[in-house]
């Protein structure tokens, strides 16, 4: 049973870690190796990206 639960943890694990994905409008964007968010800029929603 611990062996089953520490593999489903690992797996839970690795999909977490995935790339992040963000959807604008009709567009998806999948973000590696940065941080992103939606934000409003001079009235408009716009991708805000952020090197970590």
């Amino acid at each position: 049973m611990k062996y089953l639960l520490s593999i489903l943890t690992l797996f839970c694990g690795a999909v977490l870690t995935q790339a992040q994905t963000i959807k604008l409008k009709k567009q998806s964007f999948e973000l590696h190796n940065v941080t992103g968010s939606i934000i409003k800029f001079e009235g408009n929603k716009v991708l805000k990206i952020e090197r970590d």
